[in-house]
């Protein structure tokens, strides 16, 4: 039977379901559904220890601690640049000239404040300017801030805002600033920026088989903003004669289906229905790349097949790019399943295609330090520098303009990470890499150069330290969209004399400095203020070294505490977990270890009374090509469980306040499925577990996920990575949590798995959030603060406290 039962509480009406094959729930129309326990049988927990934590939730980081990175930005082609310095009373704005470190305010705030409260018609003020930023004119004379989604041109001697005539926020202009492609309809068009002209460049667009479109799965992978501004994804040449751009083919690729059972009006249910291929579907979305040549209309295909779109299209994926003479394309396609790359060359007159470089191998290969980036380039007498992991270690190679390689740049039992910058003219390649400097942590990145003919490799951040050093931005990135938000810019000055960088380490709070491009310090520009974090109360986290389940394979984590620790105490211990295969959860950097991303926030779960960890197991990446491998073609490993169990271990043996009879986990999106799979295949170790937007089935996610990191899809090879499987084995508490509205993992990878907990006559909770996507958007604080008490009834034996209130990220 089923029973229902309802009664109001503070406005709300609460209802539960009961005897649901052991399943409760718990419907309240604020939005979540959860277990109600009773409350009398246990002590409750202050709520100053909920406030004590909050500090350290990501969205609070200004107000407990200020200038923990800078973000600067170079004027024009200048060795100038100007950022945003955080003081006690709001920011301040300055202009740095880089050649001697000179700092100076950007412009009177007095002034600009009046000018702009005058137009805008509202109270500005001059500390706290509405605006992250802006660019100089005329001189310095004048500056372009974008307030209210509009353009203003401010002159900065007359206190003077003006709205400007903005171009509009579908254009993508040219570089030479006289055209701008748009989209219309499900073709592609161009205009003059003076308004003379508009025709379209191509005529026979169709739904799901369009130019210049962004593919739909990608709307839950960053492709989002420009589907929204309907920004064509095209790259214009340098001499802005022609646009590289696509025609997107989903026209056979299947829909995945979301119910918004909570619409913005009305109360009918909306449906939104969007193209996603998962593994093992016959068809596959691609696209065609072409040129348009602009005074002429001509269009030249690429003589090529259509490329994948594992995820995102080649454009936007950073695979595709111009020579600098405007006469070649390039493109690394990512294909299915990754285990062969090929550098294609196009050209833009005639469409012919030729492959330079081609790559295979047993497993995935990656192109980049990560698996996002692309650390290939080309060089202005068509030369290229080319990464490759095929000695076991990602390093730089050197390849003549036909493919042919000349040399292999570096070397050794270290890992390239990104090229930061190339001075062709000296010759010259500075990168970042990690794992080279004996006595650190593995993990930490520097800064090198070395000559393109192998010599003179030197390093040029010499810190004990990660230090931050930002690459250039991507072909689309530099095209970006008015008023999108401003990207961080590249380290190096526009002239390479100059670099930016942050350096600090978990327990080392951050310092942003300015150097020469040969590594001499000019100048300390910030240092982080954390004097409100200590003033409160903060127990700094701890790097450890443990090794593996192997016995000799040596793992790097950090271990969090609260700020009131007791080391005479007993402590549960939690595992925030994150399992790659793409990425690592454990932060190098002093903001990501103190005010991370929300679900891998180790120090704000610590401060609630726990004892908190991260590890990267082996097939983790940052490391080896063999470490990382460790987990191709078994993802139920799960960020190797085996390695964190024995870690935790380790220790529990070295800190005897852990206590290991109360151990849980957490992590979200591929830690929502590690942590679901560890308290299922480790039910003796893991007690309890708070999983959130898991991808609990790798054949219902992304082709550039399962066929890269589990293999070729062949039906049974992935029965093994599947959590309902292991439906019967959960003894312990287990919350889930999902977004009606995530198009990235798609919600119906966690009801299968709840589906599976019924069946097997299991007791779970779970938080359904309408209107949410994959990050779970403005709940975060209700997310947090759910996870929060789930940990402290079922591994503290306390109650939360009562009706505390979590402060949400603004919008």
């Amino acid at each position: 039977m089923i029973g229902w039962s309802a009664s109001c509480s503070s406005g709300r009406v609460i209802g539960y379901f009961s005897r649901i094959t052991g399943l409760s729930f718990m419907l309240a129309v604020s939005g979540a559904w959860a277990a109600e326990q009773d409350s009398s049988i246990s002590p409750r927990l202050g709520a100053d220890v909920y406030a004590r934590a909050e500090r350290f939730l990501s969205w609070n980081a200004d107000e407990y601690a200020r200038n923990l990175d800078i973000d600067h930005h170079w004027i024009g082609t200048s060795d100038r640049f100007w950022y945003a310095r955080q003081t006690r009373a709001g920011k301040e704005f300055v202009i740095v000239d880089a050649a001697g470190g000179k700092t100076r305010a950007a412009f009177n705030h007095d002034l600009l404040a009046r000018g702009l409260s005058a137009a805008i018609g509202r109270p500005v003020d001059p500390l706290k300017l509405p605006f992250k930023s802006l660019e100089f004119l005329d001189g310095d004379h004048a500056v372009r801030v974008w307030v209210d989604k509009k353009s203003w041109h401010c002159s900065l001697a007359q206190s003077i805002c003006t709205e400007e005539l903005a171009p509009k926020s579908g254009d993508l202009v040219s570089p030479d600033g006289r055209l701008a492609a748009f989209l219309k309809g499900d073709d592609i068009w161009v205009r003059s920026t003076d308004g003379r002209m508009e025709r379209p460049l191509s005529r026979d667009g169709e739904a799901h088989y369009s130019y210049g479109a962004v593919a739909e799965v990608s709307g839950g992978q960053g492709g989002g903003v420009l589907q929204e501004l309907r920004v064509p994804v095209a790259i214009w040449s340098p001499d802005s004669s022609k646009l590289l751009t696509l025609r997107l083919d989903e026209r056979k690729v299947l829909d995945l289906h979301l119910l918004e059972m909570v619409p913005k009006e009305g109360v009918r249910p909306v449906l939104h229905s969007y193209r996603y291929a998962v593994p093992g579907d016959a068809n596959e979305p691609s696209a065609a790349l072409m040129i348009f040549d602009v005074a002429s209309g001509k269009r030249i295909d690429m003589h090529h097949d259509p490329l994948p779109v594992t995820a995102v299209d080649p454009l936007l994926d950073d695979r595709a790019w111009w020579s600098q003479d405007s006469k070649t394309v390039y493109a690394v396609p990512r294909e299915v399943g990754e285990q062969r790359v090929q550098l294609l060359a196009m050209d833009a007159d005639t469409g012919a295609t030729r492959t330079l470089i081609e790559e295979s191998g047993k497993t995935y290969v990656e192109i980049g330090g990560s698996a996002f980036d692309r650390d290939v380039r080309t060089l202005t007498d068509g030369r290229i520098i080319w990464y490759s992991e095929r000695d076991n270690w990602g390093h730089l190679y050197l390849y003549d303009r036909a493919g042919k390689l000349i040399r292999q740049l570096t070397s050794g039992a270290w890992k390239v990470m990104d090229i930061t910058r190339i001075d062709e003219r000296r010759g010259r390649i500075y990168f970042t890499a990690v794992g080279r400097e004996e006595g650190e942590n593995p993990y930490q990145q520097h800064l090198y150069v070395i000559n393109l003919d192998g010599s003179g490799l030197r390093l040029l951040t010499p810190e004990n330290a990660n230090h931050e050093v930002r690459r250039d931005l991507t072909e689309l990135t530099k095209q970006r969209p008015p008023g999108a938000d401003v990207p961080r810019e590249p380290s190096f000055s526009p002239s390479g004399r100059y670099f930016v960088e942050t350096l600090s380490r978990p327990d080392l709070p951050s310092a942003t400095v300015l150097r020469t491009a040969e590594g001499r310090l000019i100048k300390t520009l910030e240092r982080a203020d954390i004097s409100a974090l200590q003033a409160s109360g903060l127990t700094l986290p701890e790097p450890f070294q443990v090794l593996a389940a192997d016995g000799t394979t040596k793992l790097y984590g950090m271990i969090y505490r609260p700020s009131r620790f007791d080391p005479a105490g007993k402590y549960p211990v939690i595992d925030v977990i994150y399992p790659g295969p793409q990425s690592t959860v454990t932060p190098r950097t002093f903001k990501d270890a103190l005010f991370n991303d929300d679900a891998f926030n180790g120090q704000a779960l610590a401060e609630v009374g726990f004892v908190v960890i991260n590890i990267d197991g082996r097939g983790t990446p940052f490391r080896s090509k063999s470490f990382h491998d460790v987990s191709y073609g078994d993802m139920a490993q799960a960020g190797n469980l085996e390695d964190h169990i024995a870690g935790i271990r380790q220790l529990a043996a070295r800190y005897p306040y852990m206590d290991l009879d109360r151990v849980g986990i957490t992590g979200h999106s591929g830690g929502g499925f590690a942590s679901t799979r560890a308290i299922l295949a480790y039910p003796d170790f893991y007690k309890v577990a708070v999983s959130s937007s898991g991808n609990h089935d790798q054949r219902g996610y992304l082709l550039a996920w399962g066929p890269t990191y589990q293999g070729p899809y062949r039906g049974a090879n992935y029965d093994a990575q599947i959590n309902a499987r292991l439906a019967g084995q959960l003894k312990g508490k287990l919350l889930l949590m999902h977004g009606e509205l995530d198009n990235n993992v798609h919600p119906a990878l966690t009801v299968q798995l709840i589906d599976a907990l019924i069946k097997a006559g299991k007791d779970f909770d779970f938080l359904w959030l309408p209107g949410q996507d994959h990050s779970l958007g403005a709940t975060r604080g209700y997310v947090e603060r759910k996870r929060w008490n789930y940990f402290v009834r079922n591994l503290l034996g306390m109650e939360p406290p009562a009706d505390y209130s979590m402060s949400e990220p603004s919008k």
